[in-house]
């Protein structure tokens, strides 16, 4: 009997060991960051809060004479960087961080926030140079470096605040996590129709037609939605991309999105990767799933907290440190993701396809300047015999035909580049 109860106790001590090793494990890591940060433990957290701190003493000269030294913002939350990765169709490797966002949960307050960092802002990255912050993954490569290590430093660095971890996830699988879940709900506050380039579809296009009030998006809609250029600023379709994570959050907390989760955990073993072990994600899970509706809120920095300035040709936004600080301090009684600012009024349903048509002419433009000097125009056709009522004269139906002509030949282009538009 003696040894029955130790071959049970046995047995129970060696679930545990195995277990405690599969919840620490780090599925999703690569694996030389993984090696990397099992040999460097994780008081990185703590070695980064103390820098971010000293670097506040060290410019403690702005605060007033005697006071305490300002404290960066959300610096006693845990900061996670969510990046969004687009790439080429067919690529399984690189691609540019398109989505930036830093969520920061506050367990002293039970509020979580979504702080949207626009793409083109500039920024210094360290050993490349300035450039915009989405050029941080080809620096990195350039410097022998792990992409997702040199954002979240940037990240860090621009912003004043602590990264504990980065979340990658490929912007192409996008849709297919949407699908695994069954879909989203998502809160519309401004009509958008656009259209995109799809190659699966018969037409090669496809229509994104979404009217206000909450909607339910499948895979494909829900990555339209938030790639669509409606408003023509990456603000707004920041907030876009804010209002769905909020609605991927209410669905995994659905009765129906419980039951899909091992679905969605099934797509996300391809789609993300990121430092964080097991029981890590876990804990994640348990804090969103405890967190109130109310105490969500999400915020762009916008272009009150930047200068939109030409360099070296390119457009960028040039960030405004104080401004900046202003707007994270301010994080936890900003709206709920996704909303538009006060006295903001939304676009036109139909700008993004005003887009489209100038995408398109602009391109056919320049293919019909690539391909030469126009003809010399050659003697008038003699007049011929009146047109039916109703139907195109024959310059009519060639302009037509080289207009057709020219979209399927930018639509082709487009294609091959893995473009939107």
């Amino acid at each position: 009997m003696k040894l029955y109860r130790w071959l049970v106790l046995g047995v129970a001590f060696g679930i545990c060991a195995l277990t405690g090793r599969w919840l620490n494990a780090q599925p999703f890591a690569p694996p030389r960051r993984a090696a990397l940060e099992k040999a460097e433990g994780r008081g990185e957290l703590a070695r980064k809060t103390e820098l971010l701190a000293g670097r506040a003493t060290a410019s403690s000269s702005a605060a007033p004479v005697g006071g305490p030294a300002p404290i960066p913002a959300l610096a006693s939350n845990m900061n996670l960087l969510l990046v969004g990765l687009d790439r080429r169709p067919g690529a399984t490797r690189g691609g540019r961080p398109d989505t930036i966002i830093v969520a920061s949960f506050s367990e002293e307050a039970g509020h979580v926030g979504l702080v949207s960092v626009p793409r083109d802002l500039y920024v210094d990255i360290p050993g490349y140079g300035s450039d915009r912050i989405n050029a941080t993954a080809a620096a990195a490569v350039k410097l022998e470096q792990d992409p997702a290590e040199l954002l979240e430093r940037v990240v860090e660095e621009t912003l004043d605040v602590p990264i504990a971890h980065t979340i990658v996830i490929d912007l192409g699988g996008f849709e297919r996590a949407i699908d695994a879940i069954g879909g989203v709900e998502v809160d519309v506050p401004c009509a958008i129709a656009d259209n995109f380039i799809d190659p699966r579809q018969p037409s090669q296009r496809r229509a994104l037609d979404i009217d206000t009030g909450r909607q339910y998006m499948n895979g494909a809609t829900a990555a339209m939605y938030v790639r669509s250029r409606h408003g023509r600023s990456d603000w707004s379709r920041a907030r876009r991309q804010q209002a769905v994570l909020l609605g991927i959050k209410r669905r995994l907390l659905s009765a129906e999105g419980l039951t899909r989760a091992p679905a969605l955990l099934d797509q996300l073993v391809r789609l993300i990767s990121t430092d964080m072990s097991r029981a890590q994600i876990l804990g994640l899970a348990a804090r969103m799933v405890a967190i109130e509706p109310k105490n969500i809120h999400g915020l762009v920095i916008g272009h009150r907290e930047t200068e939109g300035l030409i360099k070296y040709g390119k457009s960028v936004l040039l960030p405004k440190p104080a401004a900046i600080r202003a707007k994270l301090d301010a994080l936890f009684s900003a709206a709920a993701p996704g909303a538009i600012p006060e006295h903001a009024t939304c676009p036109a349903k139909e700008v993004a396809l005003a887009h489209v048509s100038e995408s398109t002419a602009a391109s056919a433009a320049k293919l019909s300047h690539e391909s030469g000097p126009a003809p010399e125009a050659g003697p008038a056709p003699e007049a011929g015999p009146a047109p039916e009522a109703g139907a195109k004269s024959a310059p009519a139906l060639e302009a037509q035909a080289a207009s057709e002509a020219a979209i399927g030949a930018v639509t082709a282009v487009s294609e091959r580049a893995g473009t939107r538009h």
